[in-house]
């Protein structure tokens, strides 16, 4: 029984990582629907992969990678998401000042600070492997919404459950 825990557990660790990778090589100028569409890939995958930990099955990621571009193993071998540099201290800022009411006083848990952490890698990922967010205001405050609604259900979603 304890295997399976912690497979399970290994599992989720793994698909939170093809997470913040896919999210770094999704294509800037496809919404997530749109390249779930030009990969033939249904838009519930990566829904499923967020709020279940579900594997999505190598010929779905295969599909997303090509979609992108990419190879399966250039997706895996952390090609493709262009060169990272670090985000400059005014987007930083922002992104800070996104982050800070889901770490608030009255919201911290474990859990909490697990979802923005995540998150947090996320949206870092994405913004340092494209300067379009560096040039432009309303795609990173975009992106931080969709970041921030993501967690807000992950906490609601922990808090309903525990």
């Amino acid at each position: 029984m304890v295997k399976a825990v912690g497979a399970k557990l290994d599992v989720k660790e793994k698909v939170e990582w093809l997470l913040g990778r896919l999210a770094a090589i999704r294509p800037p100028n496809m919404s997530e629907a749109d390249w779930c569409r030009a990969a033939h890939v249904s838009g519930q995958t990566f829904q499923d992969m967020r709020r279940k930990g579900s594997e999505p099955g190598v010929f779905k990621v295969d599909r997303l990678a090509r979609a992108a571009g990419l190879s399966i193993g250039e997706l895996i071998d952390g090609q493709g998401a262009g060169s990272f540099s670090v985000p400059s201290d005014d987007v930083l800022a922002e992104i800070l000042k996104a982050f800070a009411p889901a770490l608030s006083a009255a919201q911290v848990t474990e859990a909490s600070i697990q979802a923005v952490a995540q998150e947090l890698g996320v949206v870092l990922q994405t913004v340092g492997s494209n300067d379009e967010y560096e040039r432009s205001p309303e795609r990173l405050q975009g992106l931080l919404d969709r970041a921030l609604v993501v967690i807000e259900r992950s906490q609601r979603d922990k808090s309903q459950s525990g």
